[in-house]
């Protein structure tokens, strides 16, 4: 008989003292709140997230917080206050952390313009909180490094990304719609680079030229390999995962 947010605010909020957390929506002025960031170009790497609707995101993106405040929500779920954690294998949406299933539990995510982590391990009560305002794919680093640093065990420093200058005219070459049997993948130059639109959706996506063929997603998992065979426009591209991770996407003509 409450609707979400009043539940939410009077079950979980109120009683842990969650004072600046809430589910609000993007037409709200709220003190302090932070503008979120897409990556970009050079000079600064990054370009002010576009608008879009957060509505669809009930349960799953939909809230505002802080540090301080998921502290308090980490302490709560340490002691069992509010449910007792052990009577679900992923309780509440949590994720088992590393491979030992008893090691503890995380919740990470991205949104358009924003990163976020939270992760607590039982052993020594070691919790892990990130807010970013910068949508990045490294959100699935931050817990497991910065719980080796604070532990004292060294991380080795991932290399800084070095992106290429292209010659005129190859960009244009890759641009162009891509598609498997279940995705589809917009390639489009704005300005010089290239952005991509996965499956119609909105928001777009920089791709960071690191060879004159390949591209690296930095909001986002893999580098893209465009086929540079035959005659321009390319008619490939391989999303690239991993060593042993592929997905081969097929230019569709218009």
């Amino acid at each position: 008989g409450s609707s979400y947010e009043r539940f939410l605010a009077a079950n979980i909020f109120q009683p842990l003292g969650m004072t600046s957390t809430a589910s609000l929506p993007d037409d709200t002025i709220v003190p302090g709140r932070v503008r979120g960031f897409i990556p970009g170009p050079p000079p600064f790497g990054v370009i002010p997230a576009p608008w879009s609707d957060h509505s669809f995101d009930l349960g799953s993106g939909s809230l505002v917080s802080t540090v301080r405040d998921l502290r308090r929500w980490a302490l709560a779920v340490l002691s069992d206050r509010l449910y007792r954690r052990s009577s679900f294998p992923y309780p509440y949406g949590w994720g088992r952390l590393g491979s030992d299933q008893k090691a503890g539990i995380e919740q990470t995510g991205l949104g358009n313009g924003f990163t976020a982590s939270l992760a607590i391990w039982w052993a020594d009560s070691l919790q892990i909180i990130v807010l970013g305002n910068i949508e990045s794919a490294q959100w699935g680093r931050w817990s497991a490094d910065l719980a080796s640093i604070a532990r004292g065990v060294a991380v080795p420093v991932p290399s800084r990304r070095v992106e290429v200058t292209l010659p005129e005219g190859v960009v244009a070459c890759y641009a162009g719609r891509y598609e498997t049997a279940d995705h589809r993948v917009e390639i489009r130059e704005r300005g010089g680079s290239l952005w991509a639109f996965l499956d119609d959706w909105p928001i777009p996506k920089y791709l960071a030229p690191v060879g004159r063929s390949v591209f690296e997603l930095r909001s986002d998992f893999g580098r893209l390999d465009f086929d540079t065979t035959g005659a321009a426009p390319s008619t490939r591209m391989v999303w690239i995962f991993g060593p042993d991770a592929r997905t081969a996407y097929t230019r569709v003509v218009p």
